[in-house]
């Protein structure tokens, strides 16, 4: 839809992101005005075409501190994520398994430094300090790689994208994102004519006795509700180290 030459699908941060508007700008090419050829800021829409964020500012534990987990509490509430009453039902139900939390490495790692801080006890016993699978609400905070390292957040002038650990300052500070998707309302939808297509099989024209079947696949990443997902980011550059 929105691509410039129509090879590539829409992104994740594409449709959640923590830009005031909802539209992930700047990019290198051409900024975006619509989202799946709507404009976010329409009036008609009275803001329900933006994702939910929330965010951070504390990296400490004290009642005062709106610290990761004080920023889940708000996400979470405004995303109305509905607790699997089991972990075997969250991995069973598609109902509670559609509901993500996605973040990267040091995000995972700075989660679980939080809790430990949280209680005095550790979880697998007094001598073992891992939390192998950290979860809020019953869901598990997972691990996207390919989050790692990408210019995905604004700098503080607003002409740029940055990291999340380089520090920019202001509207994209450093510190871990939290990405909170509900792939009920977030999938791929495929063309009803080009869903692994084949077309005819001929010999490769570079390695004579090798026979090719090309496959053609179209499809999109599309958002059926944007108030249902989130985005939790610090406010100002929370971790530095």
């Amino acid at each position: 839809m929105e691509s410039a030459d129509g090879t590539e699908p829409n992104s994740i941060p594409f449709h959640v992101n923590e830009d005031t508007d909802g539209l992930f700008n700047p990019r290198t090419s051409a900024a975006f005005t619509t989202k799946q050829g709507l404009n976010p800021t329409d009036a008609a829409l009275a803001g329900r075409y933006e994702p939910q964020t929330a965010t951070y500012s504390a990296t400490g534990v004290a009642v005062t501190d709106n610290n990761i987990v004080v920023a889940f509490d708000d996400i979470a509430e405004k995303l109305t994520f509905e607790q699997p009453p089991t972990m075997q039902q969250y991995w069973e139900d598609p109902r509670y398994n559609k509901q993500m939390i996605v973040t990267t490495r040091r995000g995972r790692a700075i989660y679980k430094n939080l809790l430990r801080q949280y209680q005095d006890h550790f979880v697998a016993g007094p001598q073992d300090p891992a939390y192998p699978d950290p979860m809020y609400f019953g869901i598990p905070i997972q691990r996207a790689s390919t989050l790692e390292g990408l210019a995905l957040y604004r700098n503080n002038a607003g002409t740029g994208l940055l990291d999340e650990f380089t520090d920019a300052g202001g509207t994209a500070g450093r510190g871990p994102r939290f990405y909170f998707l509900n792939a009920e309302y977030l999938y791929p939808v495929f063309h009803a004519r080009r869903y692994f297509y084949k077309y005819e099989v001929t010999k490769h024209h570079n390695v004579p006795d090798t026979w090719v079947l090309p496959i053609a696949i179209w499809f999109n990443l599309i958002a059926t509700s944007y108030q249902r997902q989130g985005i939790v980011s610090p406010s100002g550059s929370v971790y530095t180290a």
